[in-house]
């Protein structure tokens, strides 16, 4: 956990992350074992930050495997590991990603840096566009997630191939963004996607830690970074302080003390947007994976009965602005 300290002097009792191959974050969203949890049958697209697949993700298809061979320094981790770790991670351990079963295709967007090595944290717009394409015609998919923003920037062939992906029966789930200061960011603000914002839990960590600090500055808020009005055994929801908000905003999930455990085994949390839009993809998936009729339809047809989908798994956390529906989805049994 992060916590503050006054002096080198303080005495910081550690709190217990659980169980890090069921997280507390798939609890959160219905999962009750590491491996009960399936989308089988389910194509989902990720573009995102190239890695180097360990073997506890060789289960994914590279789109663009040469690209491993032109950045030939690309590390096992990073941002798109983890993200993909979300979606459909095998390990280490027990630990299953919540779309277990699903067949993943991944696409890297990463922009080159001034050495010419692909960056470790920005995304070329244009890369994302072609991505997006790609994985619907070559791949097939279903579901594609974005974890990834750019800002207030008018992008209208981002909205444009946004919009066909739709119109051929794929959803894509976007991160909202982290910026509070800032509206919904692209691509997640655009009418077909599916925007998500973060959310904490009262329960999960105490004061010291980050997301105890921000639970404590939620409860004493007022509308709308306060807290819910429903309890989870994790605690009450609140809105992440961090995340963009508007009312464009489709979905909530877990955006805080994410815990994931790299390739190694080494455990690490983070935060942010990035992290909700997989998990609500991914419990999405799950629900698709046993819907019969979404199997049969094609085209925008296919498109809205996944929106609506959506909307059946998702409850209420009682933080959505006036005006939306949006809620967090869960794992059906």
């Amino acid at each position: 956990m992060f916590a503050d300290i006054a002096s080198p002097d303080d005495q910081i009792e550690c709190i217990s992350m659980g169980d890090p191959d069921l997280p507390w974050w798939q609890v959160a969203v219905g999962a009750r074992t590491p491996a009960v949890h399936s989308a089988l049958g389910i194509k989902i697209g990720i573009i995102d930050v190239l890695f180097r697949p360990g073997p506890n993700m060789m289960n994914f298809t590279l789109a663009e495997p040469e690209r491993l061979e032109e950045f030939s320094s690309v590390s096992a981790d990073g941002h798109g590991r983890q993200v993909s770790a979300i979606v459909a991670g095998r390990g280490p351990g027990k630990y299953r990603g919540l779309a277990r079963d699903a067949d993943v295709f991944f696409v890297d967007a990463s922009r080159a840096d001034d050495t010419g090595a692909a960056s470790e944290t920005g995304l070329d717009h244009a890369r994302v566009v072609d991505g997006i394409r790609n994985l619907w015609e070559s791949f097939d998919v279903d579901i594609i997630n974005l974890s990834c923003g750019f800002g207030t920037q008018d992008l209208p062939d981002l909205e444009d191939v946004i919009k066909e992906a739709a119109d051929n029966g794929v959803i894509c789930i976007c991160a909202a963004g982290n910026s509070v200061e800032l509206p919904i960011e692209a691509p997640a603000r655009y009418e077909a996607a599916v925007a998500v914002c973060g959310v904490g839990f009262t329960g999960v960590a105490d004061f010291p830690t980050f997301m105890g600090r921000l639970a404590r500055k939620a409860e004493r808020q007022n509308w709308p970074f306060g807290c819910g009005i429903q309890t989870w055994p994790q605690g009450v929801p609140f809105v992440h302080s961090g995340t963009a908000w508007g009312l464009e905003l489709n979905a909530f999930a877990p955006s805080l003390g994410i815990i994931i455990r790299s390739e190694n085994g080494r455990i690490r949390e983070y935060y942010g947007t990035s992290y909700a839009a997989p998990i609500v993809g991914s419990v999405l998936a799950c629900a698709l994976s046993r819907d019969q009729i979404y199997r049969k339809l094609s085209g925008r047809s296919r498109y809205f009965h996944a929106l609506q989908r959506l909307q059946e798994i998702s409850v209420s956390v009682g933080l959505a602005p006036k005006g939306s529906q949006a809620g967090m989805p869960l794992l059906q049994r």
